[in-house]
């Protein structure tokens, strides 16, 4: 009998140590969920405040037009800047987010 006793208890040993080397890699995983999750919470932060930011949009400081993504998107100042055109539209583009526009006189 003291055979089935040392079998179960090398087995749950076994189990043990098997579970025990999981844990570093674990960790790592926890780690990485943290990261998306704070990821996911400042994106939501931003989802949150665009509606407000739109509705505070300048549109234009001075003779200068503003972005509206990233105005709205990182609540950034970023002139749009004039680009040769085909035709006759004005075309406007942001340097930082490539936002890209055409207005017509």
């Amino acid at each position: 009998m003291s055979g089935i006793f040392e079998k179960l208890r090398q087995a749950a040993n076994d189990t043990a140590d098997h579970l025990t080397s999981m844990i570093s890699e674990l960790d790592r995983q926890i780690a990485q969920l943290d990261e998306r999750k704070k990821n996911i919470e400042t994106e939501r932060m931003k989802a949150r405040h665009a509606l407000k930011a739109a509705a505070a949009y300048p549109v234009n400081i001075g003779a200068d037009y503003l972005c509206p993504i990233c105005w709205v998107s990182n609540n950034r100042m970023s002139s749009l800047q004039p680009i040769p055109s085909q035709n006759r539209n004005d075309v406007f583009r942001c340097n930082l987010c490539h936002y890209e526009d055409q207005a017509t006189p």
